[in-house]
């Protein structure tokens, strides 16, 4: 009989180990794939929910400045370079040049950069990405089915050196953020369990599955949590319908809840409550998180499930205000959600990997609250 810490380290081991878990790839559908297996081996009924989209393929993306070439990767709800790239000379953002310069994070609104989406001096530009920890930490593309503005090449920190000089030598650059957009599929993971009276109100727990890089640290915990709450509820008769969704497109704007919310209509409304496992839980490297809910008594109740596992502390938002991740979509359609999401030191960059992003003991203290908070919900 294995223990939840096993069981837990094994499947953020193995979600790590598949590789990138980008939208639409064959790591993603392969991922699928194998999360759907889990379901069924904890006994629900599983399968997968394809949707449509055009994925962006990247031919090639990079800054050539002065000999040097740097790697990067295009905001995906920008423009986009031709084969032969955009060469100006390189100034700040706002300045005059055909390049522009700007400082970003991988989260929250940049003004400046927003404004640059609809007029400016600039053919292009070179956001260098800055997070707790040095490296590329992309954005995601908030508005991928609406790409408008300049292209954008995002790189890593370690490079602003570089950029500097080249800024106060007023050197030309050559700048590729050159792809295609493909007709591709990508799926959600959706399992059931039947509850015994038909007719109540159905309860969904839902956590993102896909993001830039291997994600061990930001996906992780919540599909060993989404994973969990299954294996507690095994052999069990809830009151109500039970629904497990593990949704791609989560970079690309959430495009995974949204066509399950298409595919779903009833659901927003009508589901009793959304469980939404969110970023960084259980993430090792100064993880900070946030409770959201849509009301006291989902509150009270998340609350002193959490104590009683013992899980690590989290900051508790004011009523009203709008949750991190999916369970935003569900926010603002009026629905009932318990959300725990946030950020960690890792957060958006290649080096979130098994096993130093992850706290498996931190995990499975979460997994137990939101079972906790699940079995109660169920039997309501």
């Amino acid at each position: 009989m294995t223990t939840p810490v096993e069981r837990i380290s094994r499947v953020v081991e193995t979600f790590d180990g598949q590789g990138v878990h980008r939208t639409a790839t064959d790591v993603d559908a392969a991922s699928a794939a194998w999360l759907a297996e889990q379901a069924r081996s904890a006994g629900l009924a599983a399968g997968v929910e394809p949707f449509a989209l055009e994925r962006l393929d990247l031919h090639r993306a990079e800054l050539e400045l002065e000999g040097r070439r740097v790697e990067g990767l295009p905001l995906f709800d920008w423009g986009l370079t031709g084969a032969e790239g955009t060469r100006g000379r390189l100034g700040f953002l706002g300045e005059v040049a055909e390049i522009g310069v700007v400082t970003v994070g991988a989260r929250g609104a940049e003004p400046a950069l927003e404004r640059a989406r609809t007029g400016g001096p600039h053919r292009a530009i070179v956001a260098v990405t800055v997070a707790p920890q040095p490296g590329l930490a992309p954005r995601n593309a908030e508005g991928y089915l609406a790409p408008a503005g300049p292209p954008v090449l995002q790189v890593a920190s370690a490079a602003y050196e570089h950029l500097q000089g080249g800024l106060a030598r007023g050197a030309e650059a050559l700048l590729f953020a050159h792809g295609s957009r493909v007709p591709a599929e990508a799926l959600n993971v959706v399992a059931r369990l039947a509850g015994r009276r038909k007719g109540l109100a159905p309860l969904v727990v839902m956590t993102p599955r896909s993001g830039w890089w291997h994600c061990a640290g930001e996906r992780g915990g919540g599909i060993a949590c989404w994973c969990e709450i299954m294996q507690a509820l095994r052999g069990a008769a809830p009151a109500c319908d039970l629904w497990f969704v593990a949704t791609s497109g989560h970079e690309l704007g959430h495009l995974g809840l949204e066509a399950f919310l298409k595919a779903h209509p009833e659901l927003p409304a009508r589901a009793q409550c959304w469980v939404h496992l969110g970023a960084s839980i259980g993430a090792a490297r100064e993880p900070a998180l946030t409770l959201y809910t849509s009301n006291d008594g989902l509150e009270s109740l998340a609350v002193e499930a959490l104590e009683r596992a013992g899980a690590d502390e989290v900051a508790i938002a004011a009523r009203g205000t709008m949750p991190g991740g999916e369970a935003r979509e569900i926010h603002a359609r009026g629905g009932r959600y318990i959300s725990v999401a946030g950020q960690n030191a890792l957060f958006h960059l290649p080096q979130d990997r098994w096993p130093q992003a992850v706290n498996v003991r931190a995990i499975a203290r979460y997994a137990e609250a939101f079972a906790d908070m699940v079995r109660q919900l169920a039997a309501a």
